[in-house]
């Protein structure tokens, strides 16, 4: 297998960011549709299943599965980490840890300004 790529033969991409904002408001503005439309665009996706300041899990609107994992990194700091699975190629797998990347950055904009 190459990197990234699953035992099934699907694909996943991975992207994180430490941002200087406290846990709650990192994950406020992925839980709350309005927040998350500023940084994140009119996408589609549903939340299947979350647990507080914790972890998310989303379907997204191609069908592929996201996980978002957020850390408190000591005081005033906090990380997310995205696993964006099930991507049916490499390409899409590049096109979306690039998609992540703009995303994540957008965020941190978003939440520093």
């Amino acid at each position: 297998r190459a990197i990234g790529q699953r035992r099934g033969g699907s694909w996943e991409a991975n992207k994180s960011k430490t941002i200087a904002v406290p846990l709650a408001k990192l994950y406020g503005a992925f839980s709350q549709k309005r927040v998350r439309q500023r940084w994140l665009g009119d996408v589609g996706f549903m939340i299947r299943t979350s647990t507080r300041e914790k972890s998310m899990r989303i379907t997204w609107e191609d069908s592929t599965f996201v996980e978002v994992y957020f850390a408190g990194k000591g005081t005033g700091k906090s990380q997310v980490a995205v696993q964006h699975r099930k991507l049916p190629s490499k390409d899409a797998a590049t096109k979306m840890k690039e998609y992540w990347g703009e995303r994540l950055d957008a965020l941190h904009q978003f939440l520093t300004a």
